[in-house]
């Protein structure tokens, strides 16, 4: 949905998303402002252009026990390496980030065909590579454990909260022999 002006956002969001954009923007004028769905976030998104310009305003939801505490500080040694969006504002106490939009190009639409696609994804592993670690958040066991154990807004779903499931069907080995999402019972759409 497109909309002009802050009603786009809910009224919870409306200020927090008007302080981003002044901090981070000044008075530049705020045209259109589109909530955007998908991807594997509770955050809400929105596309807003600023100056005649794209970008993506991205508010946190409620805090998971899962959380990573260094999301922001990952976020900008990405941006720095180039390995993602350019970050133009964070508020880390609000969790709301301001970054450049990308816009979904197909694959087979990259300039210079495939030979040019393998050479640039070639040269943004090697900019992955050389880029400064990340900080360190959790043992991947651990955040199982926390899956199995924590009652609120489990990342996995109802599946795992009750431990009825072992972690065997998070990786998709389940006994059934097709590992769909029907087998584990985290879908109820029978596949196999």
């Amino acid at each position: 949905m497109i909309k002009n002006g802050f009603d786009s956002f809910p009224v919870a969001h409306r200020d927090a998303a008007r302080s981003a954009l002044v901090a981070a923007f000044g008075a530049a004028s705020v045209g259109q402002i589109a909530t955007l769905a998908g991807g594997a976030t509770t955050a809400s998104v929105y596309r807003v252009d600023v100056g005649g310009r794209p970008y993506l305003l991205r508010i946190e939801g409620h805090p998971s026990p899962l959380r990573n505490p260094h999301q922001y500080e990952s976020m900008r040694i990405a941006a720095k390496e180039g390995i993602a969006p350019g970050i133009h504002y964070v508020d880390e106490m609000n969790r709301i980030a301001i970054i450049d939009f990308i816009e979904q190009v197909p694959l087979k639409a990259f300039p210079g065909g495939r030979s040019a696609l393998a050479q640039a994804l070639g040269d943004l592993l090697s900019r992955v590579q050389s880029a400064p670690a990340f900080p360190y958040f959790v043992e991947y066991p651990d955040i199982v454990a926390q899956w199995r154990n924590t009652e609120i807004d489990n990342p996995a779903g109802p599946l795992f909260t009750t431990s009825k499931f072992s972690e065997g069907d998070i990786i998709c080995e389940t006994n059934c022999g097709t590992y769909c999402s029907c087998c584990s019972g985290s879908y109820r759409k029978e596949c196999c």
